[in-house]
């Protein structure tokens, strides 16, 4: 199965404010004896400034605008839920479910704050909570496609593949074009022996996405197994067009390329997967 930490977490675009005042005073002659008021208003411009940097991937200039934002708004749950996606991003899971911990807290409807802390049980590998966030997530939100899938994945690590299949073909009816789904079904009936149906999710895949490497690659798996090594060749190919840097595809496509006896091809394959695996 697609591992879970191959999904992004949702992102919400929040226009940047600016040309703000980030503190105001209740006395204008900023009496120094009188306490100071800061707008929470002003903690939705923190907060849209830190979404400006995390979209950019600029992890620590979010961090200090959320930061920021709760300083000014203690009680501002979307700057909790966002300090919570830049600990998952980090990999501190501890971290982030404090902080998805206390967006719930103040709003326990919080569809995001429920899936996403779902998705850090589930790398915790604590199943079991994360099953009761994504039914939660279902719960307020019933067409949530993300949420289905998330479960399929958990309930296939804890076990229960057929719920994982159920939950997986839910997600689909809810996004017939769900690359990712059709993805994760096709492993799935690969494990079950389900040949043809596997080819059809990953060739599915292909449709819904046609830069998804990994589908080229398991495809190319299945014809290889089927001795298609032509049609393998073509798979491999195409998702080294795509990942130009992936040692395995070379590998594999060294194995098709010998299956039909072309050994010149085959050693060039050998060649660069090694040069690729000794530069890393």
């Amino acid at each position: 199965m697609r591992k879970l930490n191959q999904y992004s977490a949702p992102i919400h675009f929040i226009l940047l404010l600016v040309g703000v005042l980030l503190i105001s005073s209740c006395a204008p002659d900023r009496d120094p004896n009188k306490p100071r008021y800061i707008n929470p208003k002003f903690a939705n411009a923190y907060t849209s400034k830190g979404n400006f940097h995390y979209n950019k991937k600029e992890f620590d200039k979010a961090m200090e605008n959320y930061i920021k934002a709760i300083r000014a708004d203690t009680g501002h749950t979307e700057a909790y839920y966002r300090k919570g996606l830049v600990y998952t991003d980090r990999g501190n899971y501890s971290e982030a479910l404090k902080n998805f911990n206390r967006a719930i807290e103040l709003e326990p409807e919080h569809m995001d704050a429920h899936l996403n802390r779902g998705i850090t049980y589930h790398h915790l590998k604590q199943y079991n909570k994360a099953k009761l966030d994504f039914n939660k997530t279902i719960q307020i939100a019933p067409t949530n496609h993300k949420a289905y899938q998330y479960r399929a994945i958990t309930n296939y690590e804890s076990g229960n593949t057929a719920q994982a299949e159920k939950d997986i073909s839910k997600a689909l009816e809810i996004k017939p074009d769900y690359a990712d789904a059709y993805y994760n079904r096709g492993n799935l009936h690969n494990e079950q022996g389900k040949i043809a149906e596997a080819e059809r999710d990953f060739t599915a895949t292909i449709n819904a996405d046609p830069r998804y490497v990994p589908a080229y690659n398991n495809r190319g798996l299945l014809y290889f197994n089927q001795k298609k090594y032509r049609e393998a060749i073509a798979d491999y190919t195409k998702a080294l067009e795509l990942d130009p840097n992936s040692v395995i595809l070379y590998v594999n496509r060294k194995d098709a390329y010998e299956k039909i006896g072309d050994q010149a091809k085959a050693d060039a394959d050998y060649q660069k997967a090694l040069a690729l695996q000794q530069g890393r």
